[in-house]
């Protein structure tokens, strides 16, 4: 799991939810050889929901991925920019 950037949601609400339409965007898009990989993980079952990737010259990234998170659980967004040799400012979106 990646430790880079975590911004905590939660808990999802009774009933639960389902996480998709990850969407990221950074400012400044990775050089060659670089890329940004973004996150969605339900921290309390430490269980991936979403990931997308932006890789060198794109600004944004998106999954269409669908996963199911349950009640009382935490959601936690994670981003590891560490190959991304630029400082970039990004915005992350997804549905719950």
């Amino acid at each position: 799991m990646m430790t880079t950037n975590d911004f905590p949601e939660g808990p999802v609400p009774a009933g639960g939810g389902t996480v998709s339409d990850l969407e990221a965007t950074v400012n400044t898009a990775p050089a060659a050889g670089k890329k940004t990989v973004v996150d969605v993980f339900d921290n309390t079952e430490a269980a991936l929901l979403a990931r997308c990737t932006i890789t060198e010259g794109n600004t944004s990234c998106q999954s269409t991925a669908a996963t199911p998170v349950a009640a009382g659980d935490y959601i936690v967004v994670l981003s590891d920019g560490s190959s991304n040799a630029a400082a970039a400012e990004m915005r992350v979106t997804f549905r719950y």
